[in-house]
């Protein structure tokens, strides 16, 4: 692999002059215990807290999120299903070509040099709070629920490749919007927290990866999903601690004592506070006693079909589908909408892994260029991803078998190989060929 000889000399400048090789944002252990009180956690505080977004800090939010993910089940698993799901595709580097042209030997070497970069990290050191990429991967998935997810970049260098060695997650205390009248709108880098107003200042350039929810026409500061699912777990957080108050209250048969002796009474309530919920007391002769079935006459409980109601709200949200109320609870129907993976509608792991490779081509695939040649080449290599043995792919194999063979249609290969992300044979490699 031949590298610009030039490199190495721009590596040291550049490092020199943004301090590529160190932290620029000292988050300190106790950064991570600055939260509010989850016990504090009301109705009221939590409508107050999705609120909160109009002061343009996004930490308080963030913490909402963080206790959504800790106390809904639901909620976590859907999130940890996508975004592993995302990350366990193929991803791979492809050089840039001209539409229906083979890449350059220039565009190839590129392609070879941010490659290298991406998989040449070590291993991250036991104890430490760092992603290598595929945890990178996995964590900007996150900006698509969250709004915004922040990392910032320690770059290394060997021989003349310089790498990517780890990718620190920031905090939210640590980044925010800009809210000041007259002031570009921007998230903004405050390396001395959010309550240091005046040590705000944009991101340095090849050093942090800021991934926004974009998508729709909101501001990334409403636009974050799991907005939407702060009512639904209210409903999930206090209608668990409704129904084991209702079961704590109403599960036990109700017993109803005919009684017109005070002393008597007494004794019985005694005895009763004693057993506990023991079915088997004694009394006197003046004491009647009728056992009443708290259930009878229920079909369901309110406080239980609120919780399905929040949890399937959720998995509609996140994987695109409940697999229950979507296809049957026999499953025969998860065959029949053609697009589930593993529980997760294809186009949610598409759409998804499509959000990460816009933010990592924009950003660090640019910025591993620059450091190792010195200047940012256009048009650059693309981080890609492919969806292996997938049912989307059966889609669209009818799709294209139809169009060029049943229809006829011309179509360029590299439209087709792009449609199945698959990179197009090289000169002189190895191909097979279709049967005849």
């Amino acid at each position: 692999m031949i590298f610009p000889t030039e490199a190495a000399m721009w590596w040291s400048k550049k490092e020199k002059k943004s301090g590529a090789g160190s932290l620029s944002v000292q988050q300190d252990a106790a950064s991570k215990l600055n939260d509010w009180t989850v016990s504090d956690l009301g109705p009221r505080s939590l409508a107050a807290l999705k609120e909160s977004t109009s002061s343009g800090h996004v930490d308080q939010l963030e913490q909402l999120f963080r206790t959504m993910c800790a106390e809904w089940d639901t909620l976590k698993k859907d999130l940890n299903d996508v975004s592993k799901a995302v990350a366990s595709l193929s991803w791979s580097v492809a050089p840039w070509a001209e539409s229906g042209q083979a890449p350059s030997e220039e565009a190839h070497e590129a392609a070879r040099m941010v490659d290298a970069a991406l998989w040449h990290a070590p291993s991250i050191a036991p104890g430490e709070w760092k992603h290598n990429f595929l945890e990178l991967v996995e964590s900007v998935v996150y900006a698509m629920y969250r709004g915004q997810t922040v990392h910032e970049i320690l770059w290394e260098s060997c021989g003349k490749l310089v790498f990517p060695a780890a990718y620190v997650p920031i905090l939210p205390q640590f980044f925010g919007w800009s809210i000041s009248n007259g002031e570009p709108d921007r998230l903004l880098l405050f390396p001395d927290g959010i309550w240091a107003s005046d040590s705000a200042r944009p991101f340095d350039r090849n050093k942090f990866i800021v991934a926004i929810n974009k998508s729709g026409i909101d501001h990334p500061l409403f636009n974050a999903s799991l907005r939407t699912l702060v009512g639904w777990f209210g409903a999930s957080r206090w209608g668990l601690t409704w129904l084991m108050q209702y079961c704590q209250v109403f599960g036990l048969p109700i017993r109803h004592f005919i009684i017109d002796d005070e002393e008597i009474q007494r004794k019985l309530e005694a005895e009763l506070s004693r057993k506990g919920a023991s079915t088997t007391i004694f009394s006197s002769s003046a004491a009647r006693l009728e056992i009443h079935d708290a259930m009878k006459g229920s079909s369901s409980l309110p406080t239980a079909t609120l919780i399905e109601m929040a949890d399937r709200a959720c998995d509609k949200l996140i994987l695109g589908q409940t697999l229950i109320s979507d296809t049957g609870k026999s499953g025969s129907g998860a065959y029949a909408l053609g697009k589930v993976h593993q529980g997760i509608r294809l186009e949610i792991i598409t759409h998804a892994a499509q959000f990460v490779a816009n933010v990592l081509n924009a950003q660090l695939v640019p910025a591993i260029v620059e450091l190792n040649m010195g200047r940012v080449s256009s048009p650059l290599p693309e981080i890609v991803f492919s969806v292996p043995n997938s049912d989307i792919d059966k889609d669209k194999l009818d799709f294209y078998d139809g169009m060029i063979n049943r229809l006829g249609m011309r179509l360029s290969e590299q439209r087709v190989y792009d449609a199945f992300g698959q990179p197009m044979p090289q000169e002189g490699e190895r191909v097979f060929e279709p049967l005849r």
